[in-house]
């Protein structure tokens, strides 16, 4: 009997690697500015593209908006610095999560330097094409049937938007920090409308120039070429501006740069063999084991937060809080939660006008929908701060892009090697079923087929119970 084998094309998991890449640098001030003063600042990634090949290469720009005082104006201004890094490992896919866990920033001598761990999660991805045993007459086959669904990159462009949300009693905008999560996506005639909401933390300062914190939420709509159905997508928020509209219309326009990425799902029914036999035919199975993927989802969450935070014994009350800035760290990510710790910047005004500022860290716990077993996970939290007295109290809001592996760990018959013939059984033979086997563990045995032992006792199912009789004739 001849043996016959087939070609399976699967995308298997082949690892997956943390790993901390330290940046500083300095960040020039805007012309005709100096800095008297650093308030804080707040951090995020840009935006972060992959290149694959014998290595990985790994290209981003780090986002900080920063909040200085020059004698008596406070500004803000974003600053920009671009990072990359190779990663010593082949892939063909790589799915990406970037994230800034650490951010100091200093001034010194009047410049302002920076410091920041750059948080990269890659899973390493191949597409291998695996040489399997196909069953054939007379062949006896043990076989694993998978539904398999993979991701391939649909879309992936650079949107401007630019919206209007009412802010009544606003004149200006001293500092604005963001995210942005995709709500929904449709496909019509080969055009993707892709919708979501940016999420903003704003400090402004009224006619009087008090300065002031809140929160605001901008939808946004945009439409891209897209020849085929996608499901699902990625949002990275690259830049942004608010500013007031004129003077008194309580109007203020948003204009951000989004980079976008559409996914198209491609599903997949594969029959893998896990073990085979002939009988008459004496060989041994070779096996080779993998991790399938089996699905890649991506999910945009949304979570409110909220905690009291104490001045510390050494400082002033606060009679006004004037902004607060959040850095979020994700320290784990398994059995259905991700947790991390926030660190908190608080800026305050004491009875004398003075300004205060002090820093705490806060742990977080949040649910996610899945039960996957691989999460790469991107938090962005925005704040605002509120109270007076020794107690304060700051809200957040977390902004969270999740992308969840399932794998499946399984093995399939890529060889065989000859070996010695089974020794001959003729006659009625009966037999008791051992503990967990099946009816595919006995036919073995015996070198017969499970088609022929049926033909005796045709109610026999696949799966037996310990000490089940089988009767056969060999």
């Amino acid at each position: 009997m001849e043996l016959h084998w087939k070609d399976e094309v699967l995308q298997t998991l082949t690892g997956r690697e943390l790993l901390s890449i330290p940046i500083e640098g300095d960040i020039p001030l805007p012309t005709g500015r100096s800095c008297t003063s650093l308030l804080g600042a707040q951090g995020d990634i840009g935006r972060c593209t992959t290149e694959c090949g014998e290595t990985v290469r790994i290209l981003g720009d780090i986002r900080v908006e920063l909040l200085c005082e020059e004698g008596e104006e406070t500004f803000s201004f974003l600053a920009r610095s671009p990072f990359s890094h190779t990663y010593e490992g082949s892939a063909d896919e790589v799915r990406c999560t970037c994230a800034l866990s650490e951010l100091a920033v200093s001034l010194l001598d009047g410049s302002i330097h920076f410091t920041a761990v750059v948080q990269l999660d890659l899973v390493l991805l191949a597409t291998r094409t695996l040489r399997t045993l196909d069953a054939s007459q007379g062949m006896e086959c043990l076989c694993q049937d998978l539904s398999l669904s993979r991701r391939s990159v649909a879309v992936r462009d650079t949107v401007d938007i630019r919206e209007e949300i009412a802010a009544q009693g606003v004149s200006a905008v001293r500092a604005a920090f963001g995210a942005a999560l995709l709500q929904d996506i449709s496909v019509v005639s080969g055009t993707a409308t892709v919708s979501g909401t940016l999420y903003l933390s704003l400090l402004t300062a009224n006619d009087a120039g008090e300065l002031c914190q809140s929160m605001q939420q901008a939808p946004f709509c945009v439409e891209l070429d897209c020849p085929q159905p996608v499901s699902e997508g990625q949002c990275e928020l690259c830049a942004l501006n608010v500013h007031a509209v004129g003077e008194g219309f309580g109007i203020l326009a948003v204009e951000a740069q989004l980079s976008l990425t559409l996914y198209a799902a491609h599903a997949q029914s594969v029959s893998l063999p896990l073990d085979a036999y002939a009988p008459g035919m004496p060989f041994v199975c070779a096996h080779t084991a993998f991790r399938a993927v089996s699905d890649a989802s991506v999910f945009h969450l949304r979570h409110s937060l909220s905690e009291t935070l104490r001045i510390p014994e050494s400082m002033p009350e606060a009679t006004r809080v004037l902004c607060a800035f959040a850095q979020p760290t994700v320290t784990e990510a398994s059995d259905a939660t991700l947790t991390g710790i926030i660190d908190v910047r608080v800026v305050y005004e004491s009875a004398s006008q003075t300004r205060y500022m002090f820093t705490e860290e806060l742990p977080f716990t949040l649910g996610v929908p899945t039960d996957a077993e691989t999460l790469l996970s991107r938090v962005t939290a925005l704040p605002v701060c509120g109270g007076a007295g020794r107690t304060l109290q700051i809200a957040f809001t977390l902004c969270v892009q999740l992308c969840a592996i399932r794998t499946i760990d399984t093995v399939a018959v890529t060889g065989v090697e000859e070996c010695a013939p089974k020794p001959a059984f003729s006659g009625v033979m009966v037999c008791f079923a051992g503990e967990g086997e099946t009816l595919y563990d006995i036919a073995k045995r015996y070198d017969t087929t499970r088609t022929a032992i049926r033909a005796i006792s045709p109610a026999l199912p696949d799966a037996l119970s310990e000490g089940q009789r089988v009767v056969m004739l060999l």
